[in-house]
């Protein structure tokens, strides 16, 4: 008897599943955002002109680039 009512469930499942087969039941959302606090965090687009020192390499060890290369 048991087994016989694990059949029953099985086939109202799947009779279910069948019938809400290829529903969507989901929904997006766009939100819009404001960007200019992200917008300061990024690189810049433009490189900025290498810097004068009077002695190269630097305290750090900087050389400004070779520009034969």
């Amino acid at each position: 008897m048991l087994v016989f009512g694990a059949i029953v469930q099985c086939i109202l499942q799947y009779s279910l599943v069948s019938e809400n087969w290829g529903r969507t039941v989901t929904t997006a959302v766009e939100i819009p955002v404001n960007w200019k606090h992200v917008e300061n965090l990024l690189p810049h687009r433009v490189v900025p002109d290498v810097p004068h020192h009077t002695t190269y390499p630097t305290p750090s060890g900087w050389r400004p680039p070779n520009l034969r290369l």
